[in-house]
């Protein structure tokens, strides 16, 4: 992948408004060049004309969660939970606010830990079950299945996030996604971005390894030594400096 797409998100990001769409549709096609994305564009044009005849809701009906693949990669692809229509609650939370943007229609995304919400208007909808309306209890429900317990639920996870806290959580759906499948290669490139946009030690750890998994020990062992140097107390270090051992030894001999 060229640091030019790579930088077109970063870009993208830096500025105040960025649309959520924008930004899910250039991390997509990053990552899979087959994606047509301009048919995507056309596909949230026509559901925001849609909404516009009628309601967003009705616009949306057809689209909810993928519970029997959740885990698969083209999930967290903007293009293809629009051709499909099913997702998981973040990608079809980007596709509720890409179509309100449209539309006109003020839909805001709620981070909300381990299920992506939107709110509609000032009122909470859940993408993942078709859009239906989401009550107090239903937050307990989510609380106790995602943190443990409902009175671990606090306000804060109820406020709006913005396009790059969205796009970040994306990205690590992703890296999940393709680690899952030992899909190194496109693993590596969601670490690319989080690398760009965070410098976060972790995920240099993770490039470094989908790296080694790739034969590129020079990356790898770049990588892996920023991880130790700015975590030098983490758990996983003794594993961490194997594998940087690793890199540094098939380094030499190439």
């Amino acid at each position: 992948m060229s640091a030019k797409n790579l930088n077109a998100l970063v870009t993208l990001l830096a500025e105040p408004n960025a649309p959520i769409d924008e930004a899910a549709l250039s991390i997509a096609s990053d990552l899979d060049p087959t994606v047509d994305i301009a048919a995507a564009r056309v596909a949230l044009d026509a559901l925001a004309e849609r909404a516009r005849a009628s309601s967003l809701r009705e616009a949306l009906a057809g689209f909810r969660g993928d519970s029997e693949n959740y885990y698969a990669p083209e999930n967290s692809l903007l293009p293809r939970v629009l051709t499909k229509r099913r997702g998981l609650p973040l990608t079809l939370a980007v596709v509720w606010m890409g179509v309100g943007r449209r539309a006109g229609v003020d839909v805001e995304g709620v981070g909300f830990p381990g299920h992506f919400l939107v709110r509609v208007e000032g009122d909470l909808v859940d993408p993942f079950g078709g859009g239906r309306a989401v009550a107090r209890a239903d937050l307990e429900e989510l609380a106790t299945r995602t943190l443990g317990h409902p009175e671990l639920m606090d306000d804060e996870m109820l406020e709006a996030v913005d396009t790059r806290s969205i796009a970040l959580r994306m990205l690590n759906n992703l890296r999940g996604a393709y680690a899952r499948q030992n899909d190194h290669a496109r693993a590596l490139i969601t670490c690319d971005h989080l690398v760009d946009l965070t410098g976060a030690a972790v995920a240099h750890r993770d490039r470094g390894l989908h790296a080694l998994a790739l034969g590129a020990h020079a990356v790898a062992t770049e990588d892996l030594g920023v991880y130790l140097r700015e975590k030098p107390h983490a758990k996983d270090v003794p594993a961490i400096r194997r594998a940087l051992q690793l890199c540094e030894g098939r380094a030499v001999l190439n």
